[in-house]
């Protein structure tokens, strides 16, 4: 069984996700590591299979509040998200595809109500074959 040792005053597992020793018991960040699916790098992440204030995000389920996510799926109020998919209320993204109220987008793609968003409108209408 895989567990998680101490290090500088935080529970940290293989993937380097971590629990600050000081909030959690290393039965609680065992419990909490065990729950994240191919999360790395998180802080104190305890939503089970839901990660929440994130950094370095990759393959995971409904982010929120994180940074730096790729390959996510239905992050919501991250910042700098690449490559993921339907995004909800982040700002910073890059390539995503099905986003939602973010702002300041780059190069993503079907998007609905984001603010500020770079190749918004060009790559919109060429999804949908329509000419810029």
């Amino acid at each position: 069984m895989e567990g998680v040792k101490k290090v500088k005053g935080f529970w940290v597992d293989k993937n380097n996700n971590c629990w600050d020793s000081l909030i959690y018991t290393q039965e609680e960040a065992l419990e909490h590591s065990k729950s994240l699916v191919n999360c790395r790098d998180c802080v104190n992440c305890e939503n089970l299979k839901f990660c929440k204030g994130c950094r370095d995000c990759q393959d995971c389920y409904a982010c929120k509040d994180c940074k730096d996510c790729k390959d996510c799926s239905f992050c919501d109020d991250c910042s700098a998200c690449k490559d993921c998919g339907r995004c909800k209320n982040c700002a910073n993204c890059n390539d995503c595809v099905n986003c939602s109220a973010c702002e300041n987008c780059d190069g993503c793609s079907f998007c609905g109500r984001c603010k500020n968003c770079k190749d918004y409108k060009e790559r919109f209408d060429i999804h949908l074959g329509e000419e810029a």
